[in-house]
């Protein structure tokens, strides 16, 4: 447990109020004498070689607290590491000593093995765990389910390989959330949900003919095959913290809940139906969650371990007093993941609804974690210099003169389109020209002449008109000129 080592701390200056730590029960009694301390730290020998010295503590771990329960890197060689030290060691040795070898093993360069999701046939036993039954040794085993997200919203999805198992729903409240886990039969075929209906006028006067009715009986035969195992309230943010005691939800099974209720009167179902109800607990000295049950005298702790390399984050349900875990559930870069329950570890615990208390608690875990992730902020960009200044005018001005170059390309382009215009009008008249002189050579001789007599006649008339006006134009301008009008 990658938090454990918190549970057997024994620190003075934090408060014995924590739910993080172990009872005192195997601490040496104040009665007894002190041993002297010892150091942690290994004492040179003068009397052995370099390559012979003891560099790790002699002490190779506090006497009072139980092997199992200390989970970190351990600081002293052990045994079986020992016989597997050769098959760690790099190849790569150091140039100063051809003897030497790293002490680092190799680092762990293979992905991550994804779990197969159990088929709907093997649901159907973590069906009949969930709902009391306890399995036996031979027939415990680890079950898989397949985790998705609604899109922008708080619904998560168990499935198996072929339909979904768990639904956890989170309803927003304006302080806090109500929570819904439900459990799908797999022995009944899952019906997809049909979606809602259009707000049309046929829909309307289905509505009020009494189509209503039929639409309601529909969501009941859907919702027929879900049951719902856990319903709880979200405490208030206010509350993880002191002086208050932590509490972020209680887990009661409906099923427990339903037992008190219908016999208030039996003190023993009363009394059963309370060792169902766990909490869901922040603790502020170890920055964990712990899941407290009454049926064990130490809590479960939410162990959190990101793997950035991976995009993958895994929630384990941990506790100190066994080596395998109930409960893990891994979420990768896309929403999505898997989680793994173990219903032989779950048969140990003298409780009967303990793997949907167990689903519910990772989930809300991942969901808070989720909604608290630290979004990563960036320094802005450092203020450019006055060489990128005169490097920016520069472009800026290599920008001005190729608009400029374009502005005067398309205007010389317009320029020859005119000119082309002038040129192809010219021609026109030329060749209607010449198309005229063809026809009149090809007249007899006698209109030719009289279409030139013709043309010098009109030419006649012409010069003789135009010599009027002129003419008219003069005696205009000499009366002017006697009158006392000045020409501009």
């Amino acid at each position: 447990m990658s938090q454990t080592h918190t549970l057997a701390r024994n620190d003075s200056n934090r408060s014995r109020r924590s739910i993080a730590k172990l009872p005192l029960t195997n601490e040496p009694s104040s009665s007894q004498e002190q041993a002297a301390l010892r150091s942690i730290f290994p004492t040179y020998n003068p009397e052995v070689p370099l390559n012979q010295q003891d560099y790790f503590p002699t002490q190779t771990s506090p006497t009072h607290i139980p092997r199992a329960v200390i989970n970190r890197t351990t600081w002293y060689p052990e045994p079986e590491e020992e016989g597997r030290e050769p098959q760690q060691l790099s190849p790569v040795t150091s140039p100063m000593n051809g003897n030497s070898a790293p002490r680092w093993p190799r680092r762990r360069v293979e992905p991550p093995v994804i779990p197969n999701v159990s088929s709907n046939e093997h649901m159907k036993n973590l069906w009949k765990v969930s709902n009391g039954w306890k399995a036996s040794a031979s027939e415990g085993r680890v079950y898989c389910m397949k985790l998705s997200q609604e899109k922008d919203a708080p619904v998560y999805t168990l499935s198996s390989a072929s339909q979904p198992f768990y639904n956890l729903r989170l309803d927003p409240t304006s302080a806090s959330a109500y929570v819904t886990l439900s459990r799908h039969d797999p022995s009944k075929i899952y019906k997809t949900p049909s979606p809602p209906s259009s707000s049309s006028a046929s829909s309307i006067l289905g509505g009020v003919v009494g189509h209503h009715k039929d639409n309601t009986n529909g969501k009941a035969a859907e919702n027929k095959n879900w049951q719902e195992v856990l319903t709880t309230t979200l405490e208030e943010e206010s509350r993880k913290h002191p002086p208050e005691d932590g509490l972020v939800a209680l887990l009661y099974p409906q099923a427990a809940a339903k037992m008190a209720l219908d016999r208030p009167n039996d003190a023993a179902a009363v009394a059963t139906a309370e060792t169902e109800c766990a909490r869901l607990v922040w603790d502020n000295d170890s920055a964990s969650h712990f899941l407290v049950h009454p049926a064990l005298a130490t809590p479960f702790c939410v162990a959190i371990d990101r793997s950035p390399a991976w995009s993958r984050v895994e929630y384990t349900l941990e506790h100190h007093e066994s080596p395998q875990h109930l409960a893990k559930l891994t979420r990768d870069g896309t929403g999505g993941g898997w989680l793994e329950v173990d219903t032989a570890i779950a048969s140990k615990v003298d409780s009967f609804f303990l793997v949907d208390v167990a689903v519910a608690a990772l989930l809300l875990v991942a969901a808070a974690d989720e909604k608290n992730a630290k979004v990563e902020t960036f320094e802005p960009p450092p203020a450019p210099r006055e060489s990128a200044g005169a490097g920016g005018e520069r472009r800026l001005s290599r920008r001005e003169e190729k608009k400029k170059r374009a502005a005067a390309a398309a205007k010389r382009g317009k320029m020859e389109e005119f000119e082309v215009d002038i040129e192809s009008q010219d021609l026109s008249f030329a060749k209607l020209e010449q198309v005229g002189k063809e026809t009149r050579d090809k007249m007899p001789w006698p209109l030719r002449a009289a279409f030139k007599v013709l043309s010098a006649v009109f030419k006649c008339f012409l010069w003789a008109l135009t010599l009027a006006f002129k003419a008219l134009a003069a005696v205009v301008g000499g009366l002017a000129r006697c009158v006392g009008v000045k020409s501009k």
